[in-house]
């Protein structure tokens, strides 16, 4: 539902063009990014509630996770969010920043996206990503994508009720199938 925060924190605004997530284990949180900082806001049972700086650290955001980029939550605690040139998570007191050792090339990692499998993707403007949970690393998943731009105005990744990966390119949709970027541009008739 629609809740109503009060106070919010001092020097908050929030952006309109903000990336948020819903915590899938408390529906009364939610995780949102907002001029480059990550906040958490919940409310109580009355619909009433707070926003806080999810890392504030003495009144200043940890050097190591700014600016913060984009956020995804998954069940049983663990927080992703795109962080300075890297991807960082955090899950109660833990915090583990992925950068290049760990297969992620650099960069501002715009949208986050956890798929039905808990299997986390990203994008930043130029690389599309996906975490492989078992070697603990990324791996590159943008082999083909030559022609395409992924530097859009408003970045998206999704699945499909396929299971295919989809996600806006600069001329259109790109949908990965079987290992191999497929782009659907202009057409008409009913949509593939």
């Amino acid at each position: 539902g629609v809740h109503r925060v009060t106070p919010p924190p001092e020097r908050f605004t929030f952006a309109l063009t903000s990336n948020l997530t819903a915590d899938p284990d408390d529906p009364n949180r939610i995780y949102l990014v907002s001029r480059n900082t990550l906040y958490m806001a919940s409310a109580d049972a009355g619909g009433a509630g707070r926003v806080w700086n999810r890392f504030e650290v003495n009144g200043a955001q940890n050097p190591v996770l700014s600016p913060v980029w984009s956020v995804e939550a998954q069940p049983g605690g663990r927080l992703w969010f795109g962080c300075g040139q890297g991807i960082c998570t955090a899950k109660g007191k833990e915090l583990r920043v992925f950068g290049r050792k760990d297969g992620l090339p650099p960069g501002p990692w715009m949208r986050l996206f956890v798929d039905r499998e808990q299997g986390l993707w990203a994008r930043s403007e130029t690389h599309v990503v996906r975490f492989n949970l078992a070697r603990q690393r990324f791996d590159a998943v943008d082999s083909g994508m030559a022609g395409a731009s992924l530097g859009v105005r408003n970045p998206n990744i999704l699945k499909d009720p396929q299971g295919r990966i989809l996600m806006n390119v600069d001329n259109g949709i790109a949908r990965l199938e079987g290992g191999r970027w497929v782009f659907v541009e202009d057409y008409e008739g009913d949509a593939p």
